[in-house]
């Protein structure tokens, strides 16, 4: 993709001053926020907002939104209010057929008060520009706009045809934490990602696909109190990418102290998963987990060996995925003999001993 400029790069027009008396109802707003499922009280909020003009028929006006259909899909209405949505930059803005609205500009207009998502639920970004697709202005716009409805975010939904994963970033995703205090369920894709002081104690699953983890950011999830978390599930990255290559980082987890709810962990795509075997048997987190995956990563027999060093650490587990490592076909029966069900999948040859991480693309 090339990285010129747009053939039009004509601003879109500010979103019209609002006076905030004339739209606030903190008790209301409060009572969604509180139960964003109970239907009376947005219908009560959206009568409100009617009786001072800003609704349209039954729902509440989409202002300068109504120009970006191309932009925002996969709208989810809920008695007047966008309960989910999906926002993405598209060929037109780039190629200036359309006005050359942001991203960031977009989610303003939808999260800004009296904004039809200012109780979103559900909001996926995609796309932020073909050629410098970077999340960290996305994490800003919201986190200066307090959400306290959204269950689910999801960073970096976008094609291999749109952008190369590995060109993208999550600069810094820290302005997010205490805008989304109920936040329950987190994805994250990019080719390198910030996650410096997160902090999120609602949330029950966190997933990363990426190449490039750097070590801190590692280290934050891993050194982070989750009292909620029952799902972990990280793409880690190579070396090469600047993922961190140390296992020592994720000892805060195996500890277990900061993870009382886990029970799936996925630990894949990085260069020290024999290592993480080794570690693995003794540790702390391992007897409350019901399923672990080891996949896309480096895994070779000595990784298989330190496993059944101690075979009944494992036999409590309802399934092992080694999927997408080093593992010859003998180490089938081997695995097969510490219980639990395998996924053993298809396996990558080593060269000269070169192991590497699957995915950093």
């Amino acid at each position: 993709m090339s990285s010129s400029q747009p053939k039009s790069s004509k601003p879109a027009d500010p979103a019209p001053k609002i006076d905030d008396a004339a739209h606030k109802n903190p008790e209301l707003e409060a009572m969604i926020a509180a139960n964003p499922r109970d239907r009376d009280s947005y219908l009560v909020y959206r009568d409100w907002l009617e009786s001072r003009g800003f609704t349209q028929g039954d729902r509440v006006t989409l202002g300068p939104l109504a120009d970006c259909d191309d932009m925002l899909d996969e709208l989810d209405w809920y008695h007047g209010f966008i309960r989910a949505a999906r926002v993405r930059y598209t060929l037109d803005r780039f190629n200036g057929v359309r006005p050359n609205v942001s991203v960031e500009q977009a989610l303003e207009w939808l999260l800004d008060d009296p904004g039809p998502g200012r109780f979103v639920q559900r909001l996926t970004v995609g796309l932020v520009l073909h050629d410098d697709n970077d999340y960290g202005g996305v994490c800003r716009v919201i986190g200066a706009r307090p959400r306290p409805a959204l269950e689910e975010l999801s960073l970096g939904d976008f094609g291999y045809e749109e952008c190369e994963l590995n060109w993208t970033s999550i600069s810094d995703a820290s302005p997010l934490w205490a805008s989304v205090p109920r936040l329950r369920k987190l994805w994250l894709r990019a080719g390198s990602m910030g996650l410096d002081g997160i902090d999120l104690p609602e949330l029950r699953e966190l997933e990363t696909v990426t190449g490039g983890m750097p070590p801190q950011a590692l280290a934050a999830i891993a050194s982070a109190d989750w009292p909620k978390l029952e799902r972990l599930h990280l793409q880690i990255g190579c070396g090469h990418q600047d993922a961190a290559t140390d296992v020592a980082l994720i000892e805060p987890l195996l500890a277990g102290t900061r993870f009382p709810a886990l029970t799936y962990l996925g630990l894949c795509n990085c260069e020290f998963t024999d290592e993480l075997c080794e570690r693995l048997a003794g540790s702390a987190i391992l007897p409350r987990l019901r399923h672990l995956d080891l996949s896309m990563g480096t895994m070779s027999m000595a990784g298989v060996q330190a496993l059944l060093r101690t075979p009944r650490a494992f036999a409590h587990l309802e399934g092992i995925c080694v999927d997408d490592n080093f593992l010859p076909d003998e180490a089938i029966p081997l695995l097969d003999s510490l219980g639990p069900p395998i996924e053993f999948g298809a396996q990558r040859e080593d060269v000269d001993g070169y192991r590497y991480a699957s995915a950093y693309e």
